[in-house]
């Protein structure tokens, strides 16, 4: 990650922690970088008389834009951006990365932006001639207690955290910092700062008919798997890639197979029996697969979630990657390359569809937690105004800004990219006929077509192979629907890949250690001087596992950020140059 400054002074004592600060002293501008030499990344820091700038992460598919362009290699494509400010390559670059560029003109000129899905976040704060844009919250925070800057929490953001369990739009639990969107440049000109759209999303719908779409997002995909596994063999890393029960991630694996990936490692994380568990065994065993297993037998990786805040600032809540970050920490992610997930393929080929059709943004509830706060209630109706359809709005809101968590844990130590997030293939899937897509007909048609054998193993949410058809995949899923309820009535314990209920129930002294570590969450009193106290109590004493957990998110990184006499700068300030 970085950190750009302008107007202000740079935390102290930042070569202890291996951090590098690079300066242009007539602008006072500082960009603080760090090294981390055993990552394999395409990171790229440029500085001269006139420019500071950076790019850091990885460009899966850099070689095809090299021979776009006719270009020498990856850092004279990258200057393009970085020297030029040419604002137009972005949209074509497919890989996890944030990037900045600020050029000393009169009173300067910069751009910053981060990916198309949000696997890599910027948070900035503005104020006159001054500037801070990082890819760290914690960093800003840091930076501007540094300077005598007085930081609040804010209440919009911690309400939203606490009953949603994560953020919208732009909003964040500090105030006055604001996240960019993805898809979006960060302008900075003389002191103005604006944000534009470098890449959008389409709302017409195209006349493609089920036969022809399969095809092309078929190919599109093996396109974008195969960039991936270019990237790997460029940079002399292995393979990895998330293998669980459900669809997507067979998806990606399967198609990696077909394009003739050797040597793959797949990384499965689960309750030890349950399906996400022996669905994959299963796969790995059948294809010739290195089966890695991490398992969360007992859920004592829970009282690990402080942890979290290092990659998600408290920005979801904590429990939504810990197990990821779990099984990451158990394995050595630096001999693999880019670790492939299946992150938001159903849903971007329509499980956000509640009908046949596109319905206005806020159709139906997004959040992740069963909670209600009336005092969101003008905010939601704001943020949702500013998509064109539900679909839109869920995309942006669940699927970049939470369903990314456990690509920001990947991007501790590595990089993480889902071939269902390239930019081609995410177009023409939302540029298809909802008719189509709703019920996951588009899906299942995809699979049945393709990915045969794939098809021939039972999905973990059904229990039955997809080859069985759509009709039987309906009725799997209503007995899933049955299932759930069931089990929120408190009728049944829940059996999935982190059943905490079960947990709890067989070890007593986790839940004391996990109650004990919510209730003392308020270390600085954060949330008990806020107005924001009643709540936080009513949520932290919540008989819901997921709400309670909100909360203790919201207080815990609020406590380290805004408490304490020092600027709190993460232990792992992530990336490498």
């Amino acid at each position: 990650m970085f950190a750009f400054i302008k107007g202000l002074t740079p935390p102290e004592g930042l070569p202890e922690r291996q951090l590098k600060l690079s300066s242009l002293a007539a602008q006072d501008c500082h960009l603080i970088t760090n090294s981390a030499p055993e990552v394999s990344n395409d990171s790229y820091l440029y500085q001269d008389e006139v420019t500071l700038a950076c790019f850091d992460g990885c460009l899966a598919n850099s070689k095809s834009l090299i021979d776009s362009y006719a270009v020498q290699g990856i850092n004279e494509l990258l200057e393009k951006v970085l020297v030029d400010q040419d604002t137009g390559l972005p949209h074509y670059f497919y890989g996890q990365f944030t990037c900045m560029s600020y050029r000393a003109e009169e009173q300067g000129k910069g751009i910053f932006f981060g990916n198309q899905v949000g696997s890599a976040k910027l948070y900035y704060w503005h104020q006159g001639q001054q500037l801070i844009v990082s890819g760290s919250l914690a960093m800003v925070v840091a930076i501007l207690r540094h300077n005598n800057v007085k930081c609040e929490l804010d209440e919009i953001g911690v309400r939203m955290l606490m009953a949603h369990g994560y953020l919208y739009a732009d909003y964040t639990t500090i105030a006055g910092v604001k996240h960019l969107e993805a898809g979006s440049i960060l302008h900075w000109d003389g002191g103005e700062l604006r944000e534009t759209k470098y890449c959008r999303y389409p709302t017409e719908i195209s006349s493609d008919g089920m036969h022809k779409a399969v095809h092309i997002l078929n190919d599109l995909f093996r396109e974008s798997v195969q960039h991936i596994h270019e990237w790997d063999l460029r940079h002399q890393r292995k393979h990895l890639a998330f293998l669980s029960g459900g669809l997507d991630s067979r998806m990606t694996v399967y198609t990696a197979k077909d394009l003739g990936f050797k040597d793959l490692s797949v990384l499965n994380f689960s309750q030890t029996g349950y399906k996400d568990h022996t669905i994959a065994r299963k796969i790995a065993r059948k294809e010739g697969l290195n089966f890695l297993f991490y398992p969360l037998d007992g859920g004592r990786y829970l009282l690990d979630s402080h942890t979290a805040i290092n990659y998600n600032d408290g920005q979801v809540f904590y429990q939504g990657a810990t197990h990821l970050d779990a099984a990451l920490r158990a394995i050595n992610q630096v001999e693999f390359g880019i670790i492939m997930s299946g992150q938001i393929g159903e849903l971007m080929l329509g499980r956000f569809l509640n009908k046949p059709e596109h319905e206005p943004a806020g159709a139906k509830s997004i959040s992740i937690n069963p909670v209600h706060d009336p005092a969101l209630d003008d905010v939601m109706k704001q943020v949702e105004a500013a998509y064109p359809n539900h679909e839109h709005f869920s995309m942006y809101n669940r699927c970049f800004n939470s369903a990314s968590n456990g690509d920001w844990a990947c991007f501790q130590k590595g990089h993480s990219i889902s071939p269902f997030t390239y930019t081609p293939f995410m177009i023409y899937s939302f540029s298809l006929d909802p008719k189509i897509r709703y019920n996951n007909q588009l899906y299942f048609k995809w699979f049945n077509t393709y990915q045969k054998r794939a098809a021939r193993v039972p999905w973990e949410k059904t229990w039955l192979p997809p080859s069985l058809g759509l009709k039987a995949m309906e009725l799997g899923m209503l007995a899933h629907k049955v299932r759930d309820r069931l089990n929120m009535m408190g009728l049944t314990l829940p059996q999935n890949m982190n059943p905490y209920a079960r947990w709890f129930k067989a070890d007593p002294a986790l839940l004391k250690s996990l109650d004990e570590m919510i209730s003392n969450s308020d270390t600085h009193g954060v949330m008990a001087a806020s107005n924001l106290a009643a709540l936080f109590n009513e949520n932290i004493n919540s008989p819901l596992f997921n709400v309670r957990m909100s909360a203790y998110t919201a207080a815990h990184s609020l406590n380290k950020m805004l408490g304490g006499d020092q600027p709190w700068i993460p232990e792992r300030f992530t990336g490498g140059f």
